[in-house]
């Protein structure tokens, strides 16, 4: 009677410690089989699941510890094994793992929790091929294996076969329709095969079974990144923040589409709270320095790229951006080392070969430019940068029809391309076509140099047409001191418009400028204006004038001296007895590889 009660005890016992595992109730779980095992300290099986609950409860050291005592008593438990295998995993011993996993399937071939437990592991070890095998194992012998689907899908994505992985995930909903993970790696698939609409609907059907879903609102937010819907993208990564404060991808994400509006010092906070999140992100450190460069910050992004290079060596991309930053510092041989470095890690990467021929462009050794540029047109036809970098090039080498021809193909791949239209202005006008040239020019607003000068009155802008008769125009100055004094000489075409012309200078040149004859009032920048009812920026004079080779205003001299200063020379030099030339020339250091226009 004393044996059948033990037997009767330890079933009671067994089914209530299966019952509470499976209910969840871990903590309960394991002191009941804590119980069982104390009792019956030499069954394998009580020792095995034990280990099982602890290592659920996240002790994987005590958990392992309890599978070796076990396998001691017993070691031909696949069960025991696998277990092993799992916590192994978690420590991060992937090669153990994989040996517990292999003696769990030599002990039982038809074992399915071992195979897809080792295509766990070889995904965590980038064999994804050989972690096909397994799931496909797992599958074959439990057809609707829902979880050896998912991570077969992630095999498949990881190979960049995604529409082999959307497959997968779609064979997880059919077995189960409620799976919000299976939705969102979908989703994750179909953005990366750029079908966003879709990948939108993914993650919408795995937010609706989840609104707590952290991945699927970041994710969700890089889809409609890239269909430029940038408020709605910013309402996802704040959403994903709200849910979980303390995910470093929803600010990386965040940080992206506030750089991408030009809202640069905001971005910045956003990475440095990914970087408090997670320090050794390179992902982070990288994208802080594409903020801080377009900042025009290029030697505190060029320590970011550092850092990020520092713990990624391998991405490419990381050496093409920090060379850049060395181009824009004018650290040209070290720039090429940087887009050299990217090359070695990706032979086909067009972005590095691209920027390198934008550094020996500005090193002005063209001959190579032409040389990276066309490597990098052979790897991507479609780079609008790529052929208006080499009509830079081309330009460099004196061979102007060439170079105006790439940048006709720069504006066929990219009709917005305001740094091409730029450049095939100057060229324009540097050849005396004005006609087009002056027309052209106007592009220069939309250049990123020119987004930070543009000046963005509610008067409208004049460019000619229309009479000014009883009106007030103000003539406002841009790009430098050599420009306005070029360029203030057509105020003379005002005369007879019957025109008030405000013309507001820098204080540097305001004295230089009241000798300028006319009638008009001049305004230094910075004092107040004046109302006006139309404006025109200073360099757009020769196209509201439809300027021609044959009108371009040449009255000299059109400025003067000042009569006491001259005096003052006179006394300081002494008598002349041979003619005087005095030369003082200073250009701008940030015009890379411009044209003198000769107007």
């Amino acid at each position: 009677m004393a044996k059948q009660k033990i037997t009767v005890d330890y079933a009671r016992l067994l089914q209530d410690a299966m019952a509470l595992h499976r209910a969840g109730q871990l903590d309960e779980a394991a002191a009941s089989y804590k119980k069982l095992v104390r009792a019956f300290p030499k069954n394998p099986a009580l020792m095995t699941n034990l280990a099982t609950v602890v290592m659920q409860q996240g002790s994987f050291v005590e958990g392992l510890r309890l599978i070796e005592k076990s396998l001691k008593i017993d070691p031909k438990q696949a069960v025991a094994h696998t277990n092993r295998g799992i916590g192994l995993h978690y420590l991060q011993r992937f090669e153990q793992a994989l040996q517990s996993h292999n003696r769990a399937i030599a002990l039982s071939p038809d074992y399915a929790e071992a195979y897809y437990n080792r295509g766990i592991t070889l995904n965590a070890v980038k064999l994804y091929e050989a972690a096909l095998a397994s799931f496909d194992r797992a599958i074959a012998l439990i057809p609707h294996y829902v979880e050896a689907y998912l991570n077969r899908g992630v095999a498949f994505y990881e190979l960049k076969q995604y529409d082999e992985a959307i497959q997968s995930y779609n064979q997880a909903i059919i077995f189960k329709p409620n799976n919000a993970e299976a939705y969102s790696n979908r989703g994750n698939a179909q953005l990366a095969q750029k079908k966003m609409e879709e990948a939108l609907c993914s993650y919408d059907l795995a937010l609706a079974l989840n609104p707590d879903y952290v991945d699927a609102y970041t994710n969700r937010g890089l889809a409609l990144h890239k269909l430029e819907r940038f408020d709605e993208a910013l309402d996802c990564f704040d959403r994903a923040i709200a849910v979980n404060f303390a995910c470093s991808e929803a600010y990386i994400g965040r940080g992206g589409t506030l750089n991408k509006v030009a809202r640069y010092e905001e971005a910045l906070l956003c990475y440095e709270q990914a970087i408090a999140l997670n320090p050794d992100c390179a992902e982070a450190y990288f994208n802080l320095g594409n903020a801080l460069l377009a900042l025009k910050r290029p030697e505190t992004a060029l320590r970011s790229y550092d850092i990020a290079v520092t713990l990624e060596p391998s991405n490419a991309a990381i050496h093409v951006n920090r060379g850049n930053a060395l181009n824009e510092l004018e650290q040209f041989a070290e720039a090429s080392l940087s887009y050299a470095k990217a090359i070695e890690l990706d032979p086909n990467n067009a972005e590095a070969y691209n920027n390198q021929g934008n550094n020996y462009c500005d090193a002005n050794q063209f001959q190579q430019a032409l040389l990276s540029i066309d490597r990098a047109i052979s790897l991507d036809a479609t780079s609008s940068s790529a052929y208006c970098n080499r009509g830079v090039a081309l330009f460099g080498l004196k061979q102007i029809d060439e170079a105006l021809l790439c940048y006709d193909q720069a504006i066929a791949l990219d009709d917005g391309f305001a740094k091409a239209y730029w450049n095939k202005a100057l060229l324009k006008i540097l050849l005396g076509d004005f006609a087009e040239g002056w027309k052209l020019y106007e592009w220069r607003w939309k250049r990123a140099a020119g987004l930070d000068t543009a000046r963005n009155y509610p008067q409208p802008l004049w460019l000619g047409g229309i009479p000014l008769a009883n009106k007030t125009i103000l003539v406002y100055p841009e790009q430098g001191l050599g420009d306005c004094i070029q360029f203030c000489r057509y105020l003379a075409f005002f005369e007879g418009m019957d025109a008030q012309v405000v013309l507001e200078t820098y204080p540097a040149l305001s004295a230089i400028m009241a000798t300028l004859k006319g009638d008009f009032t001049i305004v230094e920048t910075g004092q107040p204006l004046p109302d006006f009812d139309y404006c025109c920026p200073i360099m757009s004079l020769p196209l509201a004038f439809n300027t021609t080779v044959e009108t371009i205003p040449g009255t000299v001299p059109y400025l003067y001296a000042d009569a006491d200063k001259q005096q003052i020379w006179r006394e300081r030099l002494g008598q002349k007895s041979k003619p005087r030339v005095g030369l003082v020339w200073s250009g701008s250091k940030s015009n890379k590889n411009g044209i003198v226009n000769l107007v």
